[in-house]
């Protein structure tokens, strides 16, 4: 075997494992563009509504609105460190406009509930 199939064999298979960090499973996420963009997966809450889904790392000012009820924002509020590199766990969430009634919730939780 040659030793620049072996190279690039490896060179190919640590890419590959590079991007081996939790992303969403569809298929805009099969695009090379996609495959770039890292991934948190968030459950929020708002009055018993019960919601998980993936964000994206970076947002535009590292903060954005990821739930809504009426008036009731959540916001999450992303750090300078990438999910890859633990970034996820850093994140902080507050409520903008909500009612004492309206109680929220939102929290980093397990790549898995947001592939279901």
């Amino acid at each position: 075997m040659k030793f620049s199939t072996v190279l690039g064999t490896f060179a190919l298979s640590t890419l590959e494992a590079y991007s081996a960090f939790a992303s969403p499973v569809g298929p805009e996420a099969q695009s090379l563009e996609s495959r770039g963009t890292e991934h948190c997966c968030v459950q929020t809450e708002i009055k018993h509504d019960r919601k998980a889904a993936f964000v994206a790392y970076p947002v535009p000012g590292l903060q954005a609105v990821i739930a809504s009820s009426g008036d009731c924002e959540i916001i999450v509020k992303e750090t300078n460190t990438p999910p890859s590199q633990d970034g996820c766990a850093t994140w902080t969430f507050e409520s903008k406009g909500c009612s004492s009634d309206q109680r929220f919730r939102a929290s980093v939780i397990p790549a898995e509930y947001c592939q279901a």
